[in-house]
C-alpha cells in the first residue's frame, strides 16, 4: 500500500519508538508545496508592461495563447509594439536571476536543452523564458574569483552574456533571491521574491493592475512572485562589495546574520519589472486522504509560506475547506492587540458551529505567539476549527505552533509532514516526524521518524499500522497486568494454603 513505482522504494521507519503514537495522533500539522502539492511547477501567466499576457500552460498540441504572443513580439523587433522592451526585459532577467544549470547532449538542438536545479520554480521561470525565445544556453566558471559567464541566446539568432557577480542566495527569511551582474559595461542588480517583501523594496509601489492581476493570480491558487531590478553604479558596487567580502570572510556565527544585512542595502530602489504566476498541481488522492484524516477526528493545519489567497484556494481545492466551510481569518494584524482582538473575533464567528475553518497568517502570529492570552486563544480556535490554513509563515513560526499545541495539550499527539529543509523544525517538534521523499533535498527524511513517498500514504500508515501497533501496545499492557494479578493471587492463596512456610508457589524451571 505504501510502494512508490516511481523510485521503487518502500516506506521506511527511522525509528521503533513512536509506532503506537500513530493510531493516536490528535493534531496534524502539514507543509504545502512539495507535500500535498507534486512539486511539479509550470509557468501559467505573468503580468508584464501593465497587463496579463494570457495563457502558457498546454491544453493540447496547439501553442499557448501567451505564450505564442510572446514569441511574436520578440520576433517583431524593436520599435515594432511598446511591450517589446517590457517583455524583453522580463524574461532576460528570468534567465538571468537564478541558479539553475543547463545540459545539452552533444548532437542536440538548442531546443533540447535541460534544466536542473534544488528549486522547481526556477526551473519553471527559466523553461519558460526559453521556450518564449529566450535560451538560458550555458554558464561557465570563471578560473579567477567566484564569478561566472552565463550565456543567453535570443530572441532571434543574437547571443548576450552576463558576468554574473555575486548570487545573494534564497532563504526563507529573506523571501527573494538576487544577482549582480555584468552586461554591456554596466552592473545590474535584478531580484525576485515574495510580494510582501518586494513591494518594499521598490521605489513606487505596486499599480492598480499589478495588484489586481497579482490578487487573481493568487486567487487561481498560483504561487506568484515579483521581478524588480536597478542600475547600480560602479562607485556604490565597489563600496558594497567590499562590505559583502568583509562580511563573508566571517567565521564566528554572526556570518550569516551579517550577510544578509549587507545584501539587503543594494536589493533597494527597484523598478518592477514583472509579476510570474506558477501552477503546482496537488497529488493525486490528496483530497480523499484529507477528507479520511478529518472523519477521524485530527485536526488538521497547513502550514506555507504562500500568499494567503493562494494558500486558501488550495485548500478548497484539496477539500481541506468545503463550500459549506464557515471560515474566519485572523490576518494582517499590526500589533499585539489588534492581534488578540482579531482572534477573538475569529473565536465569535466560529464558536457553536461544525464545519469550520480558520485562517491566519505570519503577520499576525508574530504578534500573537509572543502573548501567553493569544497563545491560548489560537489552541482553543485549533479546537474550534476542524481545519487550519496558516499562509506567510517561516519555518520557526511553524515549530512555534507545533510547540503551542504541545503546550496548551500536554496529552495530545502531535503529527508533522513535509518535504524539505524548512520543514526540519516542524517535524523534529512534533512527537512523530514523517517526511516525503519530495524535490527538495534528503534534510527532511534525515530529520524524521518515518519517510513515505506520497501523502496519501498517511491513510494506511495511520489506519493500519498506527492502529495496530497501538492495539498491540495496548494488549501487551493489558496481558502484563493480568500476568501480574494472577501470579500474585496465586502466591496469596498458596500461602494460605501451605500454612506459611515460605516455600515458592512455582517451582523456577
Amino acid at each position: 500500500q505504501m510502494y512508490d513505482p516511481v523510485r521503487n522504494e518502500m516506506a521506511l521507519a527511522r525509528t521503533a519508538e513512536v509506532m503506537e503514537e500513530m493510531g493516536q495522533v490528535n493534531f496534524l500539522f502539514s507543509d504545502k508545496t512539495g507535500t500535498l502539492t507534486a512539486n511539479e511547477m509550470v509557468f501559467a501567466r505573468c503580468h508584464v508592461g501593465g497587463q496579463d499576457l494570457g495563457e502558457f500552460r498546454k491544453v493540447d498540441d496547439s501553442t499557448p495563447s501567451g505564450m505564442e504572443r510572446v514569441r511574436q513580439i520578440l520576433a517583431g523587433g524593436k520599435g515594432k509594439d511598446e511591450l517589446f522592451d517590457p517583455i524583453l526585459n522580463f524574461f532576460t532577467c528570468l534567465a538571468v536571476c537564478h541558479s539553475v544549470q543547463v545540459a545539452q547532449k552533444p548532437g542536440e538542438k538548442e531546443a533540447d536543452l535541460s534544466y536542473n536545479g534544488m528549486s522547481p520554480d526556477e526551473v519553471a521561470l527559466v523553461h519558460a523564458a526559453h521556450q518564449c525565445s529566450i535560451s538560458f544556453a550555458s554558464r561557465v566558471r570563471k578560473h579567477a574569483g567566484n564569478t561566472s559567464e552565463v550565456v543567453l541566446k535570443g530572441p532571434g539568432t543574437a547571443e548576450r552574456k552576463f558576468t554574473v557577480l555575486h548570487e545573494l542566495a534564497f532563504t526563507s527569511d529573506r523571501k527573494r533571491m538576487s544577482v549582480i551582474v555584468r552586461h554591456k559595461g554596466n552592473i545590474w542588480c535584478i531580484t525576485k521574491g515574495a510580494d510582501s517583501v518586494m513591494e518594499g523594496l521598490l521605489h513606487s509601489p505596486f499599480d492598480s493592475d499589478a495588484s489586481a492581476d497579482l490578487s487573481t493570480f493568487s486567487k487561481q491558487g498560483l504561487r506568484t512572485l515579483i521581478v524588480g531590478m536597478r542600475v547600480v553604479e560602479t562607485a556604490e558596487f565597489e563600496a558594497w562589495n567590499a562590505e559583502y567580502l568583509a562580511a563573508r570572510n566571517i567565521i564566528d556565527e554572526t556570518k550569516e546574520t551579517r550577510m544578509a544585512e549587507v545584501a539587503a542595502r543594494i536589493e533597494t530602489n527597484l523598478k518592477f519589472i514583472g509579476i510570474t504566476a506558477v501552477e503546482d498541481k496537488l497529488q493525486d488522492g490528496v483530497p480523499e486522504t484529507i477528507r479520511t484524516v478529518k472523519d477521524m477526528g485530527i485536526r488538521l493545519w497547513v502550514l506555507t509560506g504562500d500568499k494567503t489567497e493562494t494558500a486558501v484556494d488550495i485548500a478548497k481545492s484539496c477539500l481541506l475547506f468545503s463550500e459549506t466551510t464557515t471560515m474566519a481569518y485572523a490576518t494582517q494584524a499590526e500589533d499585539a492587540k489588534d492581534a488578540e482582538d482579531r482572534l477573538l473575533q475569529a473565536h465569535k464567528e466560529l464558536d457553536g458551529r461544525t464545519d469550520t475553518g480558520l485562517v491566519l497568517d505570519g503577520q499576525t502570529l508574530v504578534h500573537a505567539l509572543t502573548s501567553p492570552e493569544c497563545r491560548k486563544i489560537i489552541y482553543d480556535l485549533g479546537i474550534v476549527s476542524r481545519s487550519c490554513i496558516c499562509a506567510r509563515l517561516s519555518p520557526m513560526q511553524k515549530l512555534e505552533l507545533v510547540k503551542l499545541v504541545r503546550e496548551q495539550n500536554k496529552r495530545a499527539i502531535t503529527l508533522a509532514i513535509g518535504d524539505g529543509a524548512n520543514d526540519v523544525p516542524m517535524i523534529q517538534g512534533a512527537h512523530l516526524g514523517v517526511a516525503i521523499r519530495g524535490k527538495e533535498g534528503t534534510q527532511a527524511v534525515q530529520a524524521s521518524d518515518i519517510a513515505i513517498s506520497y501523502f496519501r500514504f498517511l491513510v494506511p500508515l495511520l489506519l493500519c499500522h498506527g492502529r495496530r501497533a497501538y492495539r498491540r501496545v495496548a494488549l501487551f499492557l493489558n496481558f502484563y497486568l493480568y500476568k501480574n494479578v494472577a501470579l500474585l493471587m496465586s502466591d496469596i492463596l498458596w500461602m494460605h494454603q501451605d500454612k506459611f512456610r515460605a516455600r515458592t508457589a512455582f517451582p523456577e524451571y
